[in-house]
């Protein structure tokens, strides 16, 4: 059948569910690339013998649109990159030598299977550039994706400093030479936080 249809995924998963007492586990990956993917999730949510764990991770499917498609009707599991312990336990190096892998590049899943400082370097700025920043600015209509570039930028260069949406844009005036009002900059971090990007 064909996935992107979402009565063929409806008849489909409903052709699966042939008891009303059995309980059933529905996993379903990346769920908004599936048009209206809303009503089938509510719709198999309102059945007491189903459980339904739905994934997503680009510019359609967003914190606030978890809040509003599923009205806490469904819990809300954020994964986040691999602890230390996590990403030093997949590697099986040194302690030392995990520790100057994982304090240079960080700790997402794929860049264990990297033995090339290049390749996690290119896999890291692709991640960032085509996953992170076009989805933030396909989803928000952004007209200056550099602008929400350099924001994210000067956000990371002040982790555990205190700051504020006017302070952010005197920065990018003054060291980036773009001229940024602070509505924009605060528009621009709420997208960010909405993206999983900040908190």
């Amino acid at each position: 059948f064909n996935i992107l249809d979402p009565k063929a995924v409806k008849n489909h998963i409903y052709s699966q569910i042939k008891s009303d007492t059995e309980n059933y586990y529905i996993f379903l990956d990346e769920i908004q690339e599936l048009e209206n993917f809303e009503r089938l999730v509510n719709g198999l949510n309102g059945h007491d013998n189903t459980d339904v764990y739905v994934t997503g991770s680009n510019s359609r499917f967003l914190s606030k649109d978890i809040r509003t498609i599923f009205r806490g009707r469904g819990d809300e599991i954020r994964v986040f990159p691999l602890s230390f312990r996590e990403f030093y336990q997949a590697l099986h190096y040194d302690v030392r030598e995990a520790w100057k892998v994982y304090s240079t590049f960080g700790g997402m899943p794929r860049l264990i299977h990297y033995t090339d400082d290049e390749q996690k370097i290119n896999y890291l700025q692709n991640l960032w550039d085509k996953t992170y920043i076009d989805d933030v600015v396909e989803r928000n209509k952004v007209r200056n994706e550099l602008a929400v570039s350099r924001l994210a930028t000067s956000l990371c260069s002040s982790i555990g400093s205190l700051t504020n949406p006017a302070r952010i844009a005197n920065t990018l005036e003054s060291v980036q030479k773009m001229k940024i009002d602070s509505k924009t900059v605060s528009s621009y971090i709420d997208y960010l936080e909405n993206a999983f990007l900040f908190e």
